[in-house]
């Protein structure tokens, strides 16, 4: 994809047509997610009880990177801790790019994805997982 291609773009958009299906066909039901809770834009919880938030989801509009959701997730992190307490991992998205950190090693990623551009590393992170090349 290039940036002039007819694509949906707004972080909306994003959330509501790439992210949230993409959770669906990975299994994730509707009762243990939850879209703009308490201002974050995906929690995903370890039960449809939804008591236990376990992943939190940082989606950005397309092509804007991920320093700005990475710096808004850590701000949600410290700014929310009873909503987030027990959050064990963070993704952050454009929908095309994904980043996986640990809660609480956010300055670290653990794992990245790029559905744009397949790649096997990331040059800026060569020894994080690259799922591009998981067989």
């Amino acid at each position: 994809l290039k940036q002039d291609d007819d694509f949906p773009k707004s972080e909306h958009e994003i959330r509501s047509f790439v992210v949230i299906p993409l959770l669906y066909s990975l299994g994730w039901s509707h009762q243990k997610m939850s879209v703009e809770y308490g201002n974050l834009d995906i929690v995903l919880f370890s039960d449809a009880s939804r008591t236990e938030a376990k992943i939190f989801i940082e989606t950005k509009s397309l092509w804007t990177g991920s320093v700005k959701g990475l710096q808004q997730a850590k701000g949600y992190l410290a700014s929310k801790p009873e909503l987030l307490r027990n959050i064990e991992k963070v993704i952050i998205t454009d929908g095309l790019v994904y980043w996986l950190f640990e809660a609480s090693e956010m300055d670290n990623p653990i794992a990245y994805m790029n559905l744009g551009r397949k790649r096997s590393k990331n040059p800026a992170y060569p020894d994080v997982i690259c799922f591009n090349e998981m067989k």
